[in-house]
């Protein structure tokens, strides 16, 4: 999605691939005259990836016909490959190297040694552009992945819905970005690509379904989006307007509901789902989450599989 600029729904199945009618970020850029590299995990293709990249180093993810994950016997032994040019990637080859292989138990510990480790490390890179010269001429931008829960809500994964995972961190420094600014304009990965582009003077491509930031990274007060949609694999959906996010979950066909009022309880530890002074907006929000089959074209297998069991048509 942030690669391509296109949503859950308009990529080719999960992200796998990169279909070369998809342009991806890196992919555009390097036409427009810029190097491009990559270091660190690729979840995509060998073809995508030899399109995208002119350099790199570190690489992981090819590795036989496996993906990634089962590759590296699940995330604890990760090979890493140098990057080659021609994007053949010997499916034995690669060496492992123990500075990227992820951590062990406790998880919580080492979470937060992790995110101290990325600080460090992104403070090494903005050292190397102060050194450079280059700056004033660079827009950085700092994003990560959907977080752990690490034992909210009773969870440690990220596979859920709840603000504390999908709330993600997104920072945008630069020429042409105001040092002071801060915004709670909505937005979605998606629309990084739009909006670099934006920045660096670039057409943004037509297969692009992102919207550029750039009005919000201005003014501040500017609005992107009046709602958001979330969704994972065949189980759950959900949508925020205004202070409210509805989560739906459909388990071996059997609809669960959360509601939740993100201002008076930003934790989401209250379910107003089932209390009747909120019923006309559970039902506007169910409304408002029903128009995501066909706006958004959530009618591919997983899509398919909730929607069918949503059978009394509340949802």
């Amino acid at each position: 999605m942030m690669l391509t600029g296109r949503s859950l729904f308009s990529i080719e199945r999960q992200g796998q691939r990169i279909p070369p009618e998809h342009v991806a970020l890196p992919e555009w850029f390097r036409r427009h005259g810029y190097a491009t590299a990559h270091v660190g995990k690729w979840h995509q293709d060998r073809e995508s990836h030899s399109r995208c990249f002119s350099t790199g180093a570190k690489i992981f993810g090819f590795k036989k016909k496996q993906g990634w994950y089962e590759a590296c016997n699940g995330h604890w032994h990760v090979p890493v490959h140098d990057f080659d040019p021609s994007g053949a990637y010997d499916p034995d080859g690669g060496y492992n190297d123990p500075a990227v292989a992820p951590f062990h138990e406790p998880y919580t510990a080492d979470y937060y040694a992790l995110i101290s480790f990325i600080d460090e490390h992104v403070g090494s890179v903005l050292d190397a552009l102060e050194q450079s010269g280059q700056a004033d001429n660079t827009v950085i931008v700092f994003s990560g992945d959907n977080g752990l829960a690490v034992g909210q809500h009773g969870l440690m994964g990220k596979q859920n819905l709840y603000d504390h995972s999908v709330r993600v961190p997104l920072i945008f420094a630069g020429p042409g970005v105001s040092a002071e600014g801060r915004t709670d304009a909505w937005c979605y990965l998606l629309d990084i690509f739009p909006t670099l582009c934006d920045l660096a003077g670039i057409p943004i491509p037509d297969s692009v379904e992102g919207r550029t930031l750039v009005p919000a990274i201005r003014d501040p007060s500017a609005g992107i989006r009046d709602e958001l949609f979330f969704g994972y694999k065949d189980v759950q959906r959900g949508v925020r307007v205004g202070s409210h996010k509805l989560i739906e979950y459909m388990v071996n066909g059997k609809r669960t509901s959360q509601l939740f009022d993100l201002d008076s309880d930003p934790r989401e530890a209250t379910n107003l789902a089932g209390d009747e002074r909120h019923a006309d907006t559970l039902a506007r929000l169910r409304k408002q989450l029903r128009r995501w089959e066909s706006e958004f074209g959530d009618t591919g297998d997983m899509g398919r599989r909730f929607w069918a069991g949503a059978v009394d048509g509340s949802i």
